[in-house]
């Protein structure tokens, strides 16, 4: 019977361990999920904290499609309205150094 009792003992204990590990990395994840979702929220000019509270109480997937949907200020430069007026008309090509020696590589 003792060997049983030791035997069941340790069954719950790495049991016990296993999940309180496991709500300790899901409880990680959703803190820093929430900071992204509440960054993201505060790039459009809402409130940091009232969505970081709002992810930890709705959950993180329904916070970041609400952010999603909501708009940008007409003034911000990441505006589709803004970005395709601040677009060159020609972009030039971007030529990168691959050696310390070489020079561009059309001449």
């Amino acid at each position: 019977m003792n060997s049983d009792g030791n035997l069941l003992q340790q069954l719950v204990g790495s049991y016990l361990s296993t999940i309180i590990t496991i709500f300790i990395v899901n409880i990680i994840i959703q803190l820093v999920i929430g900071h992204l979702v509440a960054k993201a929220a505060r790039m459009k000019n809402r409130s940091y904290a009232s969505f970081y509270w709002l992810t930890l109480i709705l959950g993180w997937h329904t916070t970041a499609l609400i952010v999603a949907i909501l708009p940008f200020n007409l003034d911000d430069p990441r505006h589709p309205i803004n970005k395709a007026q601040n677009a060159p008309a020609h972009p030039q090509p971007i030529f990168y150094n691959s050696g310390a020696n070489e020079t561009n590589p059309n001449e």
